[in-house]
């Protein structure tokens, strides 16, 4: 019967309901802290990724403009080598975008 597994704290003697007690109170503090580093380790892991995204959007969109820029000296009639110096883009890189204008 379910009422037989129950136990009941208060027919406890008063050494045994310490024990309980104490027992509780460990248990308790133990989760807490596996909480609290769980959350303290999710805040962390999204802060890393925010930060992380941030450069990765920094460095896709310098990308981008590298690219626009080398677009405008193609059609300026600039020189390869020149604007690779001036973009940071590989000389292949220059001549597939020239050939896609």
């Amino acid at each position: 019967m379910l009422k037989d597994k129950y136990i009941n704290p208060f027919d406890f003697s008063k050494q045994e309901f310490e024990q309980y007690e104490s027992s509780l109170k460990y248990y308790r503090d133990l989760t807490n802290v596996t909480n609290t580093a769980y959350l303290e380790g999710e805040k962390k892991g999204k802060e890393e990724g925010r930060e992380e995204g941030r450069e990765e959007g920094i460095i896709e969109g310098m990308k981008l403009k590298n690219i626009e820029i080398a677009q405008k000296a193609i059609s300026e009639n600039v020189p390869v080598n020149i604007i690779a110096i001036l973009t940071g883009l590989s000389d292949d890189e220059i001549i597939k975008l020239k050939n896609n204008l």
